[in-house]
């Protein structure tokens, strides 16, 4: 739940954001729990409930989040 909360605060004024893996790591979420995931020809995208992560280099990482009512 802490990834969650964690991608809901960031994202709660935007659908997506790039940030970095160490800002991440010390808001407190872990790369190592997600809800699913989906292979991608640029990699594996993670989901948290409707929020997915994708590494976008060895530094960053892009968090969405899909609504499907949109």
């Amino acid at each position: 739940m802490k990834n969650f909360k964690v991608f809901s605060e960031l994202l709660s004024d935007k659908d997506e954001g790039i940030f970095h893996n160490e800002f991440l790591l010390g808001k407190g979420v872990s790369f190592e729990v997600f809800t699913n995931l989906k292979e991608y020809k640029d990699g594996i995208a993670y989901a948290v409930f409707e929020f997915w992560y994708i590494k976008v280099d060895n530094f960053h990482y892009k968090v969405k989040r899909y609504d499907r009512r949109k």
